[in-house]
C-alpha cells in the first residue's frame, strides 16, 4: 500500500484491510488500491467527492477521525478567526465525516467502527501558563461527541470510541516545548 501526500490528512478510512486516507479541508490525497479523493471544505464538492469515494470503495468498515489544530493565545485575547479555525477542524470535521460515512455506509449495513482522536487536553484542561482554550474545548467536545454518537448509533451495530493521547513532541507542540521545555 502506498500513499502520495499532497496536503494534511484529517481522516483515515479502512476498507477490507486497505487504508484510504481522506482529507478534510483543502488537502487532496491519492491512495493506491482503490483509494478515493475527497474534499470536504465545500458542501457541493463534499457530496460529489463522497459519491465518488463510496462508488470506488463500496462501503467503509472503519473510520478514524484524526483532526487536530491549535492556536496559542490567552482566552481574553483569543481571536475569533482562530477559534473558528480550531473548532471547524477539530470537531466540525469529525461530525461531518462521521455523519456522511455513517449515513451512507455504516447505518444501512448495521456495522461500522469509528475511532476519534481526542486529547488528554480535552479531559484535563491546561495549566502552567499554556494557553490553548479552543484546542482543549474542541478535544473535550470530541470526547462528548464520541459518547453521544456511541449511544445513538450502538443500536445500528456501530461502535464509536475515542483515544486521548497525552502530550508528545510534534510540529504542533514545538512552540510549547521551546517556551516551557520538555519537563
Amino acid at each position: 500500500f502506498g500513499v502520495r501526500r499532497r496536503g494534511k490528512f484529517d481522516a483515515l478510512a479502512l476498507h477490507q484491510g486497505v487504508a484510504v486516507r481522506i482529507p478534510i479541508g483543502a488537502g487532496i490525497v491519492v491512495a493506491e488500491h482503490g483509494g478515493a479523493l475527497l474534499r470536504l471544505s465545500d458542501e457541493a464538492d463534499r457530496k460529489i467527492r463522497l459519491d465518488e469515494a463510496m462508488q470506488r470503495l463500496g462501503h467503509v468498515d472503519i473510520l478514524v477521525n484524526n483532526a487536530g489544530a491549535t492556536w496559542g493565545a490567552p482566552a481574553e485575547d483569543y481571536p475569533l478567526e482562530a477559534w473558528d479555525k480550531v473548532m471547524n477542524l477539530n470537531i466540525r470535521s469529525i461530525f461531518l465525516m462521521s455523519q456522511a460515512i455513517g449515513k451512507r455506509s455504516m447505518i444501512p449495513r448495521k456495522h461500522g467502527r469509528i475511532i476519534n482522536i481526542a486529547s488528554i487536553s480535552g479531559l484535563a484542561g491546561s495549566g502552567s501558563g499554556i494557553e490553548f482554550i479552543a484546542y482543549g474545548t474542541s478535544k473535550g467536545a470530541v470526547v462528548n461527541f464520541t459518547r453521544t454518537l456511541a449511544g445513538e448509533w450502538g443500536e445500528h451495530g456501530i461502535t464509536v470510541n475515542a483515544l486521548a493521547p497525552g502530550f508528545f513532541p510534534s510540529k504542533m507542540t514545538k512552540g510549547v516545548l521551546e517556551t516551557h521545555g520538555a519537563d
